[in-house]
């Protein structure tokens, strides 16, 4: 139904009064009028700008307001006379216009417009009203675009169209701060070829700055910053030396006596981009006498003014300031779109962190902490900047927390690095390091719970490494090259660790290699049975599909009861590392950062953006849905499905599944215990690879993981056409089938499921048969409604990971981890840099602000990787050991299998391989060994639980 010329209601972040949060509302637009634009708002970014104006600090502030003034949507209706912009444009709001008929505008010396500027000033449109009211009052407009608000009214000289092919969601940061410093360098500053630079501040202005002083060719460039995680990105937009002047300058001197030291008189320009009136004069003196510009960028307070000796200027310094870096406005800013189009200016890694509209008012904590544009190994997976836990104060605990003894003189407080809790000395006497998300380097004293956690699974991964280092030795065509322990999600058990190896045959291939560990409660075949372990070797290698990347081979390490499974090393990665932009090979805490979120624009014409080209993602969808269709053919329902499974094949653009095997040894999937949570339908757990598919492709489109389903209706504006509707099909009450799934028209899929098993890799009969005896016998989570689970923790969704190592290994931690709290840091994400993604209803475009369950998600839809169903210990275990179906029973004419070792003491093995990897793990077993005699045969291979990793050591 058309708007056009009638009322909006939308929300909006309005700002009722300085120096308090903003409120989400719901607020009326009015329709355009003459000369007007009204323009849906997709994406906007918070500034310091919009921060000073709310605090109350500028003059020109005016309340109740809707802030914002860093923006990109498309036009839904123009006023009467409106000819440089039709319904449908994709354009960037502008607080400088550009009329073109002014003194200013038709002065090339300066980029100023005076059409507007009284009006604009007031908070009004030019003909002195506003277009917004809430509840009753009026609401006054903010730097002429209000871009926190879902729908706003410009002037027509304050948008500037932008090219279709440009995704809103990176250049709505080119309405100010990204602009700003790249123009005072080109522009206003002039830098020339060769020259010495100097910048103060290095947040996203400053890092723009750098980056236009690198498209001059200056040949140094010197970043100035407090902050030192600002230096990591530093150095990646252009910056070639920094300082820290809080503890880089010499004794007595002060930054600008040092610069003139290290430069050899002076810099050539410097650039002020923090708003502080005595680092104006320090950027003013350190330039060069003679021929230093000195430009100031940053916004001062209001009343502020500047000072120096006027001997500075005399000797030939030149003070200058700068406005949107000297771009006008309509006509310049297309040029620099096609500089980023062009892949010459950086604008994607300026989004450090995303929200929806509702958490503005963190997007601003995030932003004054200086957690934005950071150095990327000091974040974590959600895109969170950790840091050190929040410890509790001395007096807040009277005894401590794990042995309840009271503290004394003697028996002294301790805080636990990681959780942050208060223990006495023997409880906190221990020692470990933690990752590098948390803000410490080296060894940190933990109390036990938590130094559990670290050290077991440090212990495990050692004996994995350990385990394929051997099991690759004994074959003739794999070499061993180094771990990959934390590629994968490791919070979430130890199922799975990796490695890399050469395939020495032929081309010397890199390959990956999964190292699997099934736990006997879990797997539904004995890993004790010879037969069986062959018939899953074989089963796996003859699952062959275009689409499913078969493994290269299935070693079987029986002494340990491991799994390698080696396959091809795709340097694209997976499509998770596509859509975040992460290389694959990197650890997980840093690798899928959020913020190369998210689709742009949405709208009912067929050009909304995403994070992927939306013919990639058709294709990527069809090549998926054909794969399960054949696995589906086989007897397999894939439930493991995530886009870290699907990897990218770049010698024919396509994509592949990977870990089937996890179907086949009882591992549960990523969804499952959000599947089988309180009131999810039924026909999600009979359809689980159907909502696993919704799931991928949500976040192909999107950029961030979905969560709970009905998280789905606060990004309706980000879907192309006919994808909501889909989406809405598959998460509906009555799921698809995968076979009704098939024949929507936007996947084009003509083939059926029987033609699927026709015409791709042909299993014998046997092979079907151990499919259908164990494919997707996992244990289903048997939810408890006592004190251990919190109301809000009951359905929760496990986050994503790189692998399908997603499984609680409840054999492998004993009980030692039942109070480990496997929150690993389940701090409160704070993200910044932010683009708001509109949210509306679609009934009444309002927009949807129910889905806040999940406080500590990359988007408040899907909770930290590291947070548990289990919100406190409980005292006995809530679910009950899993019990595998017997195996079938054996022919009349084979002997009956031995029976199950009735303790895990077991002698060690006594010959081959086998011995010589216990004597390594345990050095007594060397005299047992000169003991036995060669003939020997050990009762039963050695199971997974009589390793001692911490006696391992490597060879």
């Amino acid at each position: 139904m058309s708007t056009e010329g009638k009322v909006i209601t939308c929300k909006a972040a309005v700002a009722w009064e300085a120096k308090k949060p903003l409120v989400i509302e719901d607020i009326e637009v009015q329709p355009p009028q003459k000369g007007e634009v009204r323009i849906k708002i997709l994406y906007t970014g918070v500034c310091h700008t919009d921060s000073y104006t709310l605090s109350g600090s500028d003059p020109e502030g005016i309340f109740p307001c809707i802030l914002g003034h860093e923006g990109g949507g498309i036009v839904e209706s123009i006023g009467e006379g409106v000819t440089s912009v039709k319904v449908g444009d994709h354009v960037i709001p502008l607080y400088i216009p550009e009329c073109g008929t002014c003194k200013f505008c038709t002065s090339s010396k300066t980029n100023l417009c005076s059409k507007i500027r009284v009006t604009q000033g007031r908070g009004q449109m030019p003909d002195g009203t506003t277009r917004f009211k809430c509840k009753g009052k009026e609401i006054f407009h903010f730097m002429g675009t209000s871009t926190f608000s879902q729908y706003t009214v410009l002037p027509e000289i304050s948008c500037c169209v932008v090219r279709e092919d440009a995704p809103l969601d990176k250049v709505c940061l080119l309405g100010c701060g990204i602009t700003t410093g790249f123009g005072a360098a080109k522009i206003t500053a002039k830098v020339e070829e060769g020259s010495t630079v100097a910048i103060f501040g290095l947040g996203a202005v400053g890092l723009s700055v750098a980056q236009g002083a690198v498209d001059c060719g200056a040949k140094r460039i010197i970043g100035i910053d407090n902050n030192e995680t600002k230096f990591g990105p530093g150095k990646e937009f252009g910056c070639t030396e920094f300082i820290n002047p809080s503890k880089d300058l010499p004794e007595g001197k002060t930054i600008q006596q040092h610069l003139i030291d290290i430069t050899d008189g002076g810099v050539d320009y410097s650039f002020e981009c923090i708003g502080n009136v005595n680092v104006m004069r320090a950027a003013l003196e350190c330039c060069h006498k003679g021929w230093g510009v000195s430009t100031i960028v940053g916004v001062a307070p209001a009343g502020a003014e500047i000072s120096t000796r006027p001997f500075q200027l005399v000797t030939g310094r030149v003070w200058k300031g700068s406005a949107f870096g000297g771009v006008k406005s309509r006509t310049q800013l297309p040029s620099i779109i096609d500089k980023y189009m062009d892949k010459k200016l950086k604008v994607d890694e300026y989004v450090t962190f995303t929200y929806p509209l509702n958490e503005i008012n963190t997007a601003f904590d995030v932003m004054h902490e200086g957690k934005s544009l950071m150095d990327s190994s000091t974040a974590n997976s959600s895109g969170t900047a950790i840091g050190k836990a929040e410890w509790k104060p001395d007096q807040s605990s009277l005894e401590c927390n794990h042995c309840q003894l009271p503290f004394t003189l003697i028996r002294r407080r301790h805080h636990c690095r990681k959780c942050g809790s208060i223990f006495c000395d023997s409880c906190s006497s221990f020692y470990s390091i933690l990752p590098i998300e948390y803000g410490y380097t080296g060894q940190q004293r933990l109390c036990r719970s938590c130094n559990n956690s670290f050290e077991q699974k440090k212990q495990y991964f050692e004996t994995d490494a350990l385990v394929a280092q051997f099991q690759l030795r004994s074959t003739a065509q794999f070499e061993y090259s180094k771990p990959l322990q934390d590629i994968g999600h490791t919070k979430h058990g130890l199922r799975k660790s990796y490695c890399m190896a050469k395939n020495s045959m032929g081309s010397g291939e890199e390959c990956v290699v999964s190292i699997i560990t099934p736990t006997s409660s879990t797997c539904p075949w004995s890993m004790s049975n010879e037969k069986k372990k062959r018939k899953f070797e074989k089963t796996l290698l003859s699952l062959k599909h275009p689409y499913i990347l078969t493994p290269i081979s299935v070693e079987v390490s029986g002494a340990n009861d491991k799994i390698l499974v080696i396959r091809t090393f795709f340097k694209q990665g997976s499509l998770r590392d596509q859509v975040y932009k992460s290389k694959p090979l990197s650890p997980y805490d840093t690798k899928y950062i959020y913020k190369q979120t998210k689709s742009s624009s949405s709208s009912s014409s067929s050009q909304s953006q995403s994070v992927l080209p939306i013919k990639s993602i058709q294709k990527y969808c069809k090549q998926i849905l054909e794969s399960l269709l054949y696995l589906k053919s086989k007897g397999i329902q894939f439930s493991h499905l995530h886009l870290s499974n699907i990897l990218i094949n770049q010698s024919n653009d396509t994509c592949q599944l990977v870990d089937i095997e996890n179907c086949l040894l009882g591992m549960k999937p990523l969804f499952n215990d959000y599947i089988y949570g309180v009131g999810v339908p039924q026909s999600f757990k009979d359809n689980l690879e159907v909502i696993c598919f919704g799931h991928c492709l949500f976040e192909m489109i999107i950029g961030i993981p979905l969560g709970d389903h009905s998280n789905i209706n606060s990004f309706i504006p980000l879907f192309p056409d006919k994808v909501f509707l889909l989406l809405q099909q598959i998460f509906s009450d009555k799921t698809p089938t995968l076979e009704e799934l098939v024949k929507n028209p936007w996947f084009e899929i003509t083939t059926t499921i029987e033609q699927q098993s026709l015409q791709n890799g042909k299993l014998k009969k046997s092979q079907l048969t151990f499919i259908k005896d164990n494919s997707n016998k996992f244990e289903s989570p048997k939810v408890s409604l006592s004190g251990s689970f919190s109301s809000s923790n009951i359905s929760k969704l496990s986050s994503p990971s790189s692998s399908s190592n997603n499984n609680n290994n409840n054999n492998n931690n004993n009980n030692n981890n039942s109070n480990t709290s496997n929150n690993i840091s389940n701090t409160e994400d704070k993200r910044k840099s932010m683009k708001l993604p509109s949210s509306t209803s679609l009934l009444n475009n309002s927009f949807n602000l129910s889905n806040n369950n999940n406080p500590s998600s990359p988007t408040s839809s899907t909770i930290s990787p590291n947070s548990s169903l289990i919100s406190s210990p409980p005292k006995t275990p809530l679910l009950k050991t899993f019990t595998p179906p017997p195996p079938p029973p054996p022919p009349k004419s084979a002997p009956p299998p031995p029976p199950p070792p009735s303790s895990s003491k077991l002698p060690p093995s006594s010959s081959g391989r086998n011995s010589l990897l216990e004597s390594i793990r345990n050095a007594d077993n060397v005299k047992k060994l000169k003991k036995t005699t060669p003939n020997t045969k050990p009762k039963s291979s050695i199971g997974p639980h009589s390793l001692k990793p911490s006696s391992t050591k490597k060879k």
